[in-house]
């Protein structure tokens, strides 16, 4: 992955902490790494996967002209908080959305989430199967 999101160290930050989580949560971990394994590439991948694009998406923003730069009518730079904002992995890069997603998202806080909850339903509730399908979907959020 190329520098251009100051990410890297980031991603390899969540990758062990959910790699822990997931250990920290398995049973016998040592005869069921295949499976903590999958699910952690399960997690990760979209993740991973949406951030590198947008390293993509900054060399192609970088490698142009600059453009011209607007303030506002006194002159001066206009400053948003991102309080208010929902992360949104979908949102145009740049967004104050995907700002939000990319730099404020705990990936561990939101796996926990996702197993506490998968643990905790009743397995004849349907938002058990829901759970349980995000976290061994292919392509998950995170």
């Amino acid at each position: 992955m190329y520098p251009s999101a100051a990410q890297g160290y980031s991603l390899i930050v969540e990758d062990i902490g959910v790699l822990d989580y997931l250990l920290s949560k398995t049973p016998n971990p040592d005869d069921n790494m295949r499976v903590v394994s999958e699910d952690w590439q399960n997690l990760r991948k979209t993740r991973c996967e949406r951030i590198k694009a947008w390293a993509n998406y900054n060399i192609d923003i970088f490698s142009r002209p600059p453009p011209e730069v607007k303030t506002s009518d006194s002159g001066t730079w206009q400053y948003r908080s991102l309080k208010d904002t929902k992360p949104d992995i979908n949102a145009r890069f740049g967004s104050a959305a995907f700002l939000k997603w990319a730099q404020g998202t705990d990936a561990i806080e939101e796996v926990g989430h996702l197993f506490d909850l998968s643990c905790s339903l009743d397995i004849a509730d349907p938002e058990f199967w829901q759970a349980e399908k995000y976290l061994r979907a292919k392509q998950s959020r995170l």
